[in-house]
């Protein structure tokens, strides 16, 4: 049986803001855009891990989708 990480509550809170910010980054309407942003998020998130730091992965992407929601706010309005 293989180990890998642990879960609690804080981390579900974190998935839950990521799965709410690229659902609506990516458009209710298209769920194959949402799909396609999520899939490239989780790529994203996996080659970070693999390259840099994790203690800053959640801030950094968290902002990043902060700035993406703001951003595409701002060119709709």
């Amino acid at each position: 049986m293989l180990h890998f990480g642990n879960m609690s509550f804080g981390a579900g809170l974190v998935f839950g803001l990521k799965i709410l910010f690229l659902t609506a980054a990516g458009g209710f309407a298209s769920p194959l855009v949402a799909g396609a942003g999520g899939f490239g998020f989780g790529l994203a998130e996996a080659l970070w891990d693999g390259y840099f730091a994790t203690a800053l992965r959640d801030m950094v992407f968290l902002g990043g989708l902060s700035l993406l929601l703001v951003l595409r706010h701002r060119t709709v309005l």
